[in-house]
């Protein structure tokens, strides 16, 4: 676990310097002006602090969904990760059905 947190700490150092040398404003959790080098920036930064506050409230690595744990792997490749890659199939899956239905209504008659 100390591997996750220390690498969450140089991401978010290293995204927030980055932001910073592009003159992008940085406050957590806030709304940065919209600039298309920035915004994505900030918002991977805003990501990898709320991974920062989860790990420090003992949620890191626990999925948002289902409560089962998230695999080491999946938090390594993915520090910021909230949920588990089932509940995070099943979400993709929902948002696709989602757009595909406000795409294309069913009408009734």
């Amino acid at each position: 676990m100390t591997e996750s947190v220390e690498r969450l700490h140089g991401e978010l150092s290293d995204l927030l310097n980055l932001i910073r040398r592009r003159g992008g404003a940085f406050e957590e959790h806030a709304e940065a002006p919209d600039t298309s080098s920035a915004t994505p920036l900030i918002d991977e930064a805003n990501k990898l602090a709320e991974a920062l506050e989860r790990f420090r409230g003992g949620e890191h690595g626990t999925c948002e969904e289902c409560r089962n744990p998230i695999t080491p792997a999946r938090l390594r490749a993915t520090p910021e990760v909230t949920t588990c890659l089932r509940c995070q199939g099943r979400l993709e899956h929902s948002t696709r059905r989602l757009q595909a239905d406000l795409k294309h209504p069913n009408i009734a008659s």
